[in-house]
């Protein structure tokens, strides 16, 4: 299973709240932790990436040198069945 960034955020809560919950025996808190800490630096990583990649479309946009990216086959198909 691909991890996202939705899946890490469920999984680090799902974590957060067994130990909250005292769900976790002392031998698996060790680990849990090692896992949160393993998904929000993922997380990090990807808002870092996400903010990075919106940054730079903005500046092409103000600079004019953005370039639309190409409509998939179905959205060309929509606009071809409204015609």
């Amino acid at each position: 299973m691909e991890l996202s960034y939705k899946k890490a955020i469920e999984e680090m809560q799902d974590i957060l709240h067994k130990i909250e919950n005292e769900e976790l025996d002392v031998d698996e808190i060790s680990e849990k932790v090692e896992r949160v800490s393993y998904l929000y630096a993922y997380c990090q990583k990807k808002l870092k990436t996400t903010q990075n990649n919106v940054e730079r479309i903005i500046e092409q946009m103000q600079s004019g040198e953005y370039e639309m990216p190409q409509q998939q086959e179905n959205d060309d198909t929509e606009q071809n069945s409204e015609d």
